[in-house]
């Protein structure tokens, strides 16, 4: 395992993305329609805050698997110009590097085509267990989006990460099994932050208020539950501590990374000392930057300019 010691530890998906900009409707069968571009962008749940996270300045480990091809060979290329270590990845011979056709509608909403391939070979060994157990945080990117991790895997893993004093962050992601508190109850108590949108908020409590459904979360482990709401902000929960801080009005041309860089910059002000609210603005910020580009934000975040664009927007007192 390589020496590098890291502050966050980032688990999740690794994705190849290909997108297919501003479609109004599908060609009919037989014919076909002009496009001036297909962007494309490394991206999946682990990639994307992993990203960020070092871009913002934190050392960062990511824990993925990608194929032995072209997509995988560029996605460790890319993560290695952006500074994020990259020895803990599994390199699969015999499952391709996932894959996601993305279609982006004019209001930067999205819908895809999505193949899992190596996903579905996240390994967690001896050295793994060694860097979650020095990491200061431990943060699993779309955990129910991960093939073959959900249920008993994780909550291991996360046990193990709380035994050692690591912070436990998860990002949930919607679950296509439909089998949510099945998946995730035995993970619930090793957990300190919960991350998730209000549609999976119902989905894995069935419980339609908000401050309900987070006070029954609560009862269950995380100590923070955070609710992203997409155009409308973010709410944050923690004892008596219950906070809704608005979005950053932009125009929006893509939410495809939008959470996981929220997740980011959530977890940076956290490793930084910042308070709640303040991490809650700082992910805002790092969402609102996403959602004005194609893909990940794999170039152009400045610390400083992050920084800046947060006091623009916000009371922001954190990370001076």
């Amino acid at each position: 395992m390589s020496a590098y010691r890291s502050d966050i530890i980032v688990l999740g998906t690794i994705v190849f993305d290909i997108f297919v900009p501003e479609v109004s409707a599908f060609p009919k069968k037989g014919s076909a329609v002009a496009m001036s571009d297909f962007p494309t962008s490394i991206g999946g749940c682990g990639v994307n805050s992993a990203i960020v996270l070092s871009q913002l300045g934190a050392k960062v480990s990511l824990i993925g698997s990608s194929g032995k091809d072209i997509f995988g060979k560029y996605i460790l290329e890319e993560l290695s110009k952006c500074n994020v270590d990259s020895s803990m990845l599994n390199v699969d011979e015999k499952f391709p590097t996932s894959t996601s056709i993305l279609f982006i509608d004019k209001k930067g909403e999205r819908s895809y085509l999505h193949s899992s391939g190596a996903n579905k070979k996240i390994i967690i060994n001896d050295d793994v267990l060694a860097g979650i157990s020095s990491a200061k945080i431990f943060h699993i990117g779309g955990a129910l989006l991960i093939p073959g991790f959900d249920g008993k895997l994780m909550s291991n893993t996360l046990k193990w990460a709380k035994k050692n004093k690591t912070l436990t962050s998860v990002d949930l992601g919607w679950d296509t099994s439909n089998k949510w508190m099945k998946k995730l109850n035995s993970s619930l108590p090793s957990i300190d932050i919960l991350m998730l949108n209000d549609a999976e908020l119902k989905a894995l409590t069935k419980k339609r208020n908000l401050e309900t459904a987070v006070n029954f979360l609560h009862t269950l482990g995380p100590k923070v539950i955070v609710i992203k709401l997409g155009k409308k902000g973010a709410f944050v929960s923690k004892d008596l501590l219950k906070v809704h801080v608005p979005a950053i009005n932009v125009k929006a041309i893509d939410s495809t990374a939008a959470g996981d860089s929220f997740a980011a910059g959530f977890l940076f002000s956290i490793l930084k000392g910042g308070n709640l609210i303040d991490s809650v603005k700082l992910g805002n910020t790092l969402g609102a930057l996403a959602v004005q580009k194609y893909g990940s934000l794999s170039t152009g975040v400045i610390f400083s300019k992050v920084l800046n664009f947060a006091k623009q927007n916000y009371d922001f007192n954190g990370l001076a």
